[in-house]
Protein backbone atom coordinates (compact mmCIF):
# COMPACT_ATOMS: atom_id res chain seq x y z
CA UNK A 1 0.00 0.00 0.00
CA UNK A 2 1.14 3.14 -1.03
CA UNK A 3 2.17 5.54 1.77
CA UNK A 4 -0.09 8.86 2.56
CA UNK A 5 3.09 10.63 3.85
CA UNK A 6 3.84 13.41 1.16
CA UNK A 7 7.47 13.63 2.70
CA UNK A 8 8.17 10.02 1.46
CA UNK A 9 7.75 10.73 -2.01
CA UNK A 10 8.40 14.41 -2.23
CA UNK A 11 12.12 14.67 -1.17
CA UNK A 12 12.80 12.09 -4.00
CA UNK A 13 11.20 14.34 -6.72
CA UNK A 14 13.05 17.31 -5.07
CA UNK A 15 16.49 14.98 -5.71
CA UNK A 16 15.21 13.99 -9.36
CA UNK A 17 14.64 17.85 -10.32
CA UNK A 18 17.39 19.64 -8.41
CA UNK A 19 20.48 17.30 -8.16
CA UNK A 20 20.49 16.15 -10.93
CA UNK A 21 20.28 18.56 -13.40
CA UNK A 22 23.39 19.81 -11.03
CA UNK A 23 25.27 16.62 -12.39
CA UNK A 24 24.54 17.39 -16.05
CA UNK A 25 26.37 21.24 -15.83
CA UNK A 26 28.82 20.36 -13.32
CA UNK A 27 29.54 16.39 -12.97
CA UNK A 28 30.49 15.63 -16.66
CA UNK A 29 33.23 13.51 -17.20
CA UNK A 30 34.94 15.71 -19.83
CA UNK A 31 36.62 19.01 -20.11
CA UNK A 32 35.70 20.74 -23.57
CA UNK A 33 38.44 22.99 -25.32
CA UNK A 34 37.69 24.48 -28.56
CA UNK A 35 41.11 24.65 -30.02
CA UNK A 36 40.72 27.34 -33.02
CA UNK A 37 43.58 27.76 -35.43
CA UNK A 38 43.98 28.24 -39.25
CA UNK A 39 43.32 24.90 -40.94
CA UNK A 40 43.19 25.96 -44.46
CA UNK A 41 44.04 29.26 -46.42
CA UNK A 42 47.20 30.70 -46.91
CA UNK A 43 48.57 29.83 -43.26
CA UNK A 44 47.25 26.10 -43.07
CA UNK A 45 50.73 25.00 -42.09
CA UNK A 46 51.22 26.98 -39.36
CA UNK A 47 47.59 25.48 -37.94
CA UNK A 48 48.84 21.91 -38.59
CA UNK A 49 51.98 22.70 -36.61
CA UNK A 50 50.20 24.39 -33.91
CA UNK A 51 47.76 21.34 -33.11
CA UNK A 52 50.81 19.03 -33.26
CA UNK A 53 51.77 20.32 -30.28
CA UNK A 54 47.94 20.50 -29.13
CA UNK A 55 48.05 17.06 -29.31
CA UNK A 56 51.21 16.75 -27.21
CA UNK A 57 49.95 18.75 -24.78
CA UNK A 58 46.22 16.72 -24.26
CA UNK A 59 47.71 13.19 -24.73
CA UNK A 60 50.23 13.70 -21.62
CA UNK A 61 47.76 15.16 -19.68
CA UNK A 62 45.02 12.85 -20.37
CA UNK A 63 47.34 10.44 -19.45
CA UNK A 64 47.91 12.10 -16.13
CA UNK A 65 43.70 11.82 -15.31
CA UNK A 66 42.88 14.89 -17.56
CA UNK A 67 42.27 18.03 -15.47
CA UNK A 68 40.34 17.97 -12.34
CA UNK A 69 40.03 14.02 -12.76
CA UNK A 70 38.40 14.96 -16.19
CA UNK A 71 39.47 13.87 -19.58
CA UNK A 72 40.21 16.37 -21.76
CA UNK A 73 37.91 16.39 -25.19
CA UNK A 74 39.31 19.13 -27.94
CA UNK A 75 37.43 19.92 -30.66
CA UNK A 76 39.31 21.23 -33.42
CA UNK A 77 38.07 24.52 -35.24
CA UNK A 78 39.35 26.36 -38.22
CA UNK A 79 39.04 29.88 -38.42
CA UNK A 80 40.48 30.62 -41.57
CA UNK A 81 43.12 33.10 -40.59
CA UNK A 82 39.63 35.17 -40.74
CA UNK A 83 38.69 37.22 -37.50
CA UNK A 84 35.07 37.62 -38.01
CA UNK A 85 35.41 33.16 -38.78
CA UNK A 86 36.46 32.89 -35.68
CA UNK A 87 34.35 35.06 -33.43
CA UNK A 88 31.65 33.56 -35.14
CA UNK A 89 32.46 29.88 -34.63
CA UNK A 90 34.03 30.07 -30.69
CA UNK A 91 30.60 31.87 -30.27
CA UNK A 92 28.97 28.71 -31.50
CA UNK A 93 31.34 26.29 -29.82
CA UNK A 94 29.91 27.90 -26.41
CA UNK A 95 26.75 28.13 -27.58
CA UNK A 96 26.19 24.32 -29.30
CA UNK A 97 29.24 22.59 -27.82
CA UNK A 98 29.04 24.17 -23.90
CA UNK A 99 32.95 24.14 -24.04
CA UNK A 100 34.88 25.15 -21.01
CA UNK A 101 37.73 26.72 -22.48
CA UNK A 102 38.71 28.96 -25.62
CA UNK A 103 42.02 28.08 -27.19
CA UNK A 104 44.72 29.54 -29.24
CA UNK A 105 48.17 28.77 -30.18
CA UNK A 106 49.17 31.49 -33.33
CA UNK A 107 47.59 34.46 -35.00
CA UNK A 108 47.36 37.21 -33.38
CA UNK A 109 44.73 39.36 -34.76
CA UNK A 110 42.20 36.26 -34.07
CA UNK A 111 43.78 36.56 -30.16
CA UNK A 112 42.47 40.20 -30.57
CA UNK A 113 39.64 39.13 -31.79
CA UNK A 114 38.35 36.64 -29.31
CA UNK A 115 38.89 39.04 -26.65
CA UNK A 116 35.56 40.20 -26.46
CA UNK A 117 33.98 36.84 -26.87
CA UNK A 118 35.60 35.53 -24.14
CA UNK A 119 34.54 38.43 -22.03
CA UNK A 120 30.90 38.66 -23.57
CA UNK A 121 30.45 34.68 -22.52
CA UNK A 122 32.82 34.90 -19.29
CA UNK A 123 35.24 31.92 -20.41
CA UNK A 124 38.39 31.64 -20.27
CA UNK A 125 41.01 32.36 -23.20
CA UNK A 126 43.73 30.46 -23.39
CA UNK A 127 46.95 31.97 -25.25
CA UNK A 128 49.45 29.85 -25.94
CA UNK A 129 51.04 30.96 -29.16
CA UNK A 130 50.09 34.35 -30.57
CA UNK A 131 52.55 37.02 -29.63
CA UNK A 132 51.70 40.58 -30.29
CA UNK A 133 52.25 43.02 -27.18
CA UNK A 134 48.49 44.71 -27.53
CA UNK A 135 46.63 41.47 -26.93
CA UNK A 136 47.52 41.82 -23.54
CA UNK A 137 47.44 45.60 -23.49
CA UNK A 138 45.08 47.43 -25.23
CA UNK A 139 43.29 44.56 -26.20
CA UNK A 140 43.06 42.97 -22.58
CA UNK A 141 39.94 40.76 -21.82
CA UNK A 142 39.97 40.07 -17.98
CA UNK A 143 39.20 36.66 -19.08
CA UNK A 144 41.91 36.32 -21.51
CA UNK A 145 45.52 34.88 -20.53
CA UNK A 146 49.13 34.09 -22.28
CA UNK A 147 50.77 31.50 -20.75
CA UNK A 148 53.94 32.13 -22.91
CA UNK A 149 56.44 35.20 -23.94
CA UNK A 150 55.26 37.70 -25.91
CA UNK A 151 56.53 39.76 -28.67
CA UNK A 152 58.78 42.03 -26.15
CA UNK A 153 60.36 39.61 -24.58
CA UNK A 154 61.57 37.87 -28.04
CA UNK A 155 63.23 40.89 -28.85
CA UNK A 156 64.48 42.08 -25.38
CA UNK A 157 66.17 38.63 -25.03
CA UNK A 158 68.75 39.89 -28.41
CA UNK A 159 68.87 43.20 -26.79
CA UNK A 160 69.75 42.65 -23.71
CA UNK A 161 72.07 39.48 -24.35
CA UNK A 162 74.19 41.46 -27.30
CA UNK A 163 74.37 44.45 -24.98
CA UNK A 164 76.64 42.70 -22.85
CA UNK A 165 78.76 41.47 -25.54
CA UNK A 166 81.70 43.12 -26.91
CA UNK A 167 80.02 44.64 -29.91
CA UNK A 168 79.43 47.88 -30.80
CA UNK A 169 77.71 47.79 -34.28
CA UNK A 170 74.16 46.41 -34.83
CA UNK A 171 72.07 45.91 -38.30
CA UNK A 172 68.65 45.22 -37.68
CA UNK A 173 66.68 43.42 -40.14
CA UNK A 174 63.04 42.09 -39.75
CA UNK A 175 59.76 41.35 -41.19
CA UNK A 176 57.54 44.10 -42.19
CA UNK A 177 54.41 43.79 -40.06
CA UNK A 178 53.79 43.97 -36.55
CA UNK A 179 55.47 40.91 -35.07
CA UNK A 180 58.96 41.99 -36.85
CA UNK A 181 58.45 45.64 -35.94
CA UNK A 182 57.32 45.15 -32.00
CA UNK A 183 60.27 42.83 -32.17
CA UNK A 184 62.99 45.61 -33.59
CA UNK A 185 61.51 48.07 -31.14
CA UNK A 186 61.99 45.39 -28.23
CA UNK A 187 65.67 45.01 -29.47
CA UNK A 188 66.66 48.41 -29.77
CA UNK A 189 64.99 49.81 -25.92
CA UNK A 190 67.43 47.20 -24.15
CA UNK A 191 70.14 47.58 -26.16
CA UNK A 192 70.61 51.67 -25.94
CA UNK A 193 69.03 51.01 -22.11
CA UNK A 194 72.00 48.25 -21.06
CA UNK A 195 74.82 49.66 -23.27
CA UNK A 196 74.95 53.36 -24.35
CA UNK A 197 77.77 52.45 -26.94
CA UNK A 198 75.14 50.44 -28.98
CA UNK A 199 75.01 52.44 -32.75
CA UNK A 200 71.71 51.32 -34.64
CA UNK A 201 73.45 51.12 -37.88
CA UNK A 202 69.71 50.38 -39.97
CA UNK A 203 66.30 49.40 -38.87
CA UNK A 204 65.05 47.54 -41.97
CA UNK A 205 62.26 45.71 -42.70
CA UNK A 206 61.67 42.78 -45.90
CA UNK A 207 58.52 41.43 -47.13
CA UNK A 208 57.68 38.08 -46.01
CA UNK A 209 58.71 35.79 -48.41
CA UNK A 210 61.23 37.01 -49.84
CA UNK A 211 64.03 35.39 -52.12
CA UNK A 212 66.65 37.63 -53.11
CA UNK A 213 68.56 38.88 -50.23
CA UNK A 214 70.95 40.72 -52.16
CA UNK A 215 70.12 44.54 -51.72
CA UNK A 216 69.55 44.14 -48.26
CA UNK A 217 73.04 42.05 -47.54
CA UNK A 218 75.35 44.71 -49.82
CA UNK A 219 74.08 47.27 -47.57
CA UNK A 220 74.65 44.80 -44.39
CA UNK A 221 78.02 44.51 -46.00
CA UNK A 222 79.08 47.85 -46.47
CA UNK A 223 77.79 49.09 -43.15
CA UNK A 224 80.21 46.91 -41.24
CA UNK A 225 77.96 45.82 -38.83
CA UNK A 226 79.28 43.34 -36.06
CA UNK A 227 75.71 41.78 -35.48
CA UNK A 228 72.56 41.28 -37.36
CA UNK A 229 69.14 40.87 -35.00
CA UNK A 230 66.27 39.28 -37.32
CA UNK A 231 63.19 38.07 -36.85
CA UNK A 232 63.14 36.03 -39.99
CA UNK A 233 60.62 33.76 -39.50
CA UNK A 234 60.87 29.85 -40.80
CA UNK A 235 62.11 29.09 -44.60
CA UNK A 236 63.20 32.44 -45.18
CA UNK A 237 65.85 31.91 -42.09
CA UNK A 238 67.20 29.09 -44.13
CA UNK A 239 67.40 31.11 -47.38
CA UNK A 240 68.96 34.26 -45.23
CA UNK A 241 71.52 32.81 -43.81
CA UNK A 242 73.14 30.68 -46.65
CA UNK A 243 73.06 34.27 -48.72
CA UNK A 244 74.57 35.86 -45.65
CA UNK A 245 77.39 33.03 -45.80
CA UNK A 246 77.91 33.54 -49.66
CA UNK A 247 78.27 37.33 -49.15
CA UNK A 248 81.26 36.46 -47.14
CA UNK A 249 79.21 38.29 -44.44
CA UNK A 250 81.37 37.66 -41.04
CA UNK A 251 78.59 39.27 -38.57
CA UNK A 252 77.03 36.99 -36.14
CA UNK A 253 73.25 36.51 -36.52
CA UNK A 254 70.76 36.63 -33.87
CA UNK A 255 67.87 34.87 -35.84
CA UNK A 256 64.53 34.08 -33.98
CA UNK A 257 63.88 30.42 -35.96
CA UNK A 258 67.58 28.89 -36.59
CA UNK A 259 67.46 26.21 -34.40
CA UNK A 260 64.53 24.32 -36.68
CA UNK A 261 66.28 21.26 -38.08
CA UNK A 262 65.39 21.95 -41.34
CA UNK A 263 67.01 25.33 -41.18
CA UNK A 264 70.11 23.72 -39.33
CA UNK A 265 70.35 20.62 -41.97
CA UNK A 266 69.96 22.89 -45.06
CA UNK A 267 72.70 26.54 -43.81
CA UNK A 268 74.66 23.22 -42.59
CA UNK A 269 77.90 25.62 -41.85
CA UNK A 270 75.84 28.88 -42.61
CA UNK A 271 74.15 28.59 -39.35
CA UNK A 272 77.54 27.84 -37.53
CA UNK A 273 77.47 30.76 -34.41
CA UNK A 274 73.50 31.91 -35.17
CA UNK A 275 72.14 33.14 -32.21
CA UNK A 276 68.59 32.40 -31.03
CA UNK A 277 66.61 33.62 -27.80
CA UNK A 278 63.58 31.28 -26.29
CA UNK A 279 61.99 30.60 -22.99
CA UNK A 280 63.02 27.08 -23.06
CA UNK A 281 65.90 25.72 -25.37
CA UNK A 282 65.58 21.91 -26.22
CA UNK A 283 68.77 21.27 -25.56
CA UNK A 284 68.30 22.62 -21.77
CA UNK A 285 69.74 19.57 -19.06
CA UNK A 286 66.99 20.37 -17.29
CA UNK A 287 65.82 16.86 -16.45
CA UNK A 288 61.89 18.34 -17.32
CA UNK A 289 63.20 19.70 -20.48
CA UNK A 290 64.88 16.11 -21.61
CA UNK A 291 61.59 14.26 -20.09
CA UNK A 292 59.32 16.43 -22.78
CA UNK A 293 61.86 16.71 -25.49
CA UNK A 294 61.77 12.73 -25.28
CA UNK A 295 57.51 11.67 -24.69
CA UNK A 296 57.17 14.50 -27.44
CA UNK A 297 59.38 12.38 -29.78
CA UNK A 298 57.90 9.14 -28.81
CA UNK A 299 54.22 10.63 -30.31
CA UNK A 300 55.31 12.36 -33.52
CA UNK A 301 58.53 10.25 -34.51
CA UNK A 302 56.93 8.75 -37.59
CA UNK A 303 55.57 11.88 -38.90
CA UNK A 304 56.91 12.74 -42.81
CA UNK A 305 57.89 15.93 -42.01
CA UNK A 306 61.72 16.29 -40.03
CA UNK A 307 60.31 19.63 -38.46
CA UNK A 308 57.44 17.92 -37.16
CA UNK A 309 59.22 15.01 -35.22
CA UNK A 310 61.45 17.07 -32.25
CA UNK A 311 60.47 19.45 -30.22
CA UNK A 312 62.25 22.88 -30.61
CA UNK A 313 61.62 26.57 -30.30
CA UNK A 314 58.76 27.34 -29.60
CA UNK A 315 56.87 24.07 -28.76
CA UNK A 316 58.54 23.87 -25.34
CA UNK A 317 57.22 27.02 -24.20
CA UNK A 318 53.83 26.29 -25.42
CA UNK A 319 53.95 22.88 -23.71
CA UNK A 320 55.37 24.72 -20.64
CA UNK A 321 52.06 27.52 -20.86
CA UNK A 322 49.66 24.63 -21.25
CA UNK A 323 51.16 23.01 -17.77
CA UNK A 324 50.94 26.58 -16.16
CA UNK A 325 47.28 26.79 -17.38
CA UNK A 326 46.63 23.05 -16.04
CA UNK A 327 48.26 24.48 -12.58
CA UNK A 328 45.82 26.84 -12.22
CA UNK A 329 42.38 25.35 -12.88
CA UNK A 330 43.85 22.81 -10.56
CA UNK A 331 44.65 25.82 -7.94
CA UNK A 332 41.39 27.03 -8.30
CA UNK A 333 39.75 24.18 -7.93
CA UNK A 334 37.10 24.63 -10.79
CA UNK A 335 36.59 25.14 -14.12
CA UNK A 336 34.64 28.48 -12.75
CA UNK A 337 36.18 31.05 -14.81
CA UNK A 338 36.00 33.62 -11.70
CA UNK A 339 38.16 31.36 -10.01
CA UNK A 340 40.39 30.56 -12.26
CA UNK A 341 41.00 33.74 -12.40
CA UNK A 342 41.54 34.59 -9.18
CA UNK A 343 43.78 31.51 -8.50
CA UNK A 344 45.65 32.22 -11.62
CA UNK A 345 46.38 36.21 -11.18
CA UNK A 346 49.92 36.87 -9.66
CA UNK A 347 50.40 32.74 -9.43
CA UNK A 348 53.75 31.64 -9.88
CA UNK A 349 55.13 28.38 -11.44
CA UNK A 350 58.26 26.20 -12.01
CA UNK A 351 58.79 25.69 -15.55
CA UNK A 352 60.41 22.33 -17.40
CA UNK A 353 63.72 23.80 -17.18
CA UNK A 354 63.42 24.99 -13.28
CA UNK A 355 62.98 28.41 -13.44
CA UNK A 356 60.01 29.99 -11.88
CA UNK A 357 57.53 32.18 -13.92
CA UNK A 358 54.73 34.58 -12.75
CA UNK A 359 51.45 35.11 -14.07
CA UNK A 360 51.10 39.08 -13.91
CA UNK A 361 48.05 40.14 -12.47
CA UNK A 362 47.53 43.19 -13.63
CA UNK A 363 48.32 41.87 -18.05
CA UNK A 364 47.61 38.15 -17.54
CA UNK A 365 50.90 38.19 -19.16
CA UNK A 366 53.69 35.15 -18.49
CA UNK A 367 56.70 36.91 -17.27
CA UNK A 368 60.07 34.66 -17.28
CA UNK A 369 63.30 34.42 -17.89
CA UNK A 370 64.94 33.76 -21.94
CA UNK A 371 67.19 31.09 -22.65
CA UNK A 372 69.55 32.10 -25.38
CA UNK A 373 71.50 29.49 -26.77
CA UNK A 374 74.21 29.36 -30.01
CA UNK A 375 74.52 26.65 -32.87
CA UNK A 376 77.77 24.99 -32.79
CA UNK A 377 78.96 21.78 -34.47
CA UNK A 378 77.88 18.44 -32.36
CA UNK A 379 75.55 15.23 -32.86
CA UNK A 380 72.05 16.53 -31.33
CA UNK A 381 70.40 13.91 -30.09
CA UNK A 382 67.42 16.25 -29.01
CA UNK A 383 67.07 16.69 -33.08
CA UNK A 384 67.89 12.97 -34.49
CA UNK A 385 70.95 13.13 -36.53
CA UNK A 386 71.06 17.21 -36.89
CA UNK A 387 74.70 17.46 -36.82
CA UNK A 388 74.64 21.08 -34.93
CA UNK A 389 72.53 22.16 -32.04
CA UNK A 390 71.60 25.13 -30.43
CA UNK A 391 74.12 25.44 -27.10
CA UNK A 392 72.67 27.31 -24.32
CA UNK A 393 74.93 30.05 -23.40
CA UNK A 394 73.04 32.52 -21.28
CA UNK A 395 70.10 32.97 -19.53
CA UNK A 396 68.33 36.89 -19.88
CA UNK A 397 66.21 37.48 -16.33
CA UNK A 398 62.75 38.31 -15.98
CA UNK A 399 63.59 41.67 -14.84
CA UNK A 400 65.02 42.10 -18.83
CA UNK A 401 62.38 40.62 -20.87
CA UNK A 402 59.11 41.67 -18.95
CA UNK A 403 57.11 44.60 -20.46
CA UNK A 404 56.96 48.00 -18.89
CA UNK A 405 53.67 47.49 -16.71
CA UNK A 406 52.24 50.98 -17.37
CA UNK A 407 48.44 53.16 -18.02
CA UNK A 408 49.77 53.47 -21.43
CA UNK A 409 50.41 49.62 -22.26
CA UNK A 410 47.22 48.04 -20.08
CA UNK A 411 44.82 50.95 -17.94
CA UNK A 412 44.78 47.93 -15.13
CA UNK A 413 48.81 48.27 -15.01
CA UNK A 414 49.98 50.95 -12.36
Amino acid sequence: MASKNPYVVFPFFLVIFFFFPFLNAEGTDTCKIAVLEPLSGPVALVGEQVNRINKFCIEQQNRKGGILGKKIEPIYVDHEFKPQVAVRKAEKMILDENVDFLMIGSSSNIGIALGPVATKNKKILLNVGALSDPIQGKYFSPYAFRSVVNTFAQGAAYGSYYAKQPFRKFYLLNPDYAFGRDFAAAAKTLLSKKNPQATILADEYFPVGIKDWAPYLSKIKASGAEVIITAVFGTDTLTLLKQIHEFGIKAEVGSYTAPMPSVLEGAGEAALGVVAAYGIVNTDPAPGVVKAVEEYHEIFKDHPDKDARWAYGVTLDYYNGWNFFVAAVEKARSFDSEKIIQAWEGMRFTSLNGKEVLMRACDHQLITSMSVAKVVKGQNRFLGDTPYLSKPIAIIPPEDTAIPATPDYNLRCK
